[in-house]
């Protein structure tokens, strides 16, 4: 989902999200993600995100598996993401995010890939 006017939030996550609020509760067992990018309005349009920017903020979230139980949870959160964020397309209805390049050692392999984040209005 993308919330707000300037800055945005882009948020992506292994489980669906929602622009009703309250958002939904995270999911119960693991693993799960979320990575939530905020940016300027004017920083949304395609191409690379530069995480290091002073106006760019990042939240990401995760929990996996101890064993093979999925209730045997480990997680963990902050604003460190290892990996890249490049915004592929903009439209007034979504906004497509590729994560690539995300240590494993550090985050789910799972967030690799391309995202449709959907506008909220």
């Amino acid at each position: 989902m993308v919330y707000g006017t300037d800055p945005v939030t882009i948020g992506l996550s292994s489980f669906p999200r929602s622009c009703q609020l309250p958002s939904p509760p995270l999911p119960e067992g693991c693993p799960w993600w979320s990575l939530e990018v905020t940016l300027p309005l004017a920083m949304l349009v395609p191409g690379p995100v530069a995480l290091s920017s002073p106006n760019v903020q990042v939240f990401a979230m995760e929990s996996g598996m101890n064993g093979t139980d999925p209730n045997d949870c480990w997680g963990g959160g902050g604003n460190v993401f290892f990996g890249d964020v490049a915004i592929a397309s903009v439209t007034a209805a979504q906004v497509v995010v590729a994560l690539s390049n995300v240590d494993p050692e550090l985050h789910d392999k799972s967030m690799n890939g391309s995202f449709v984040a959907a506008r909220c209005p």
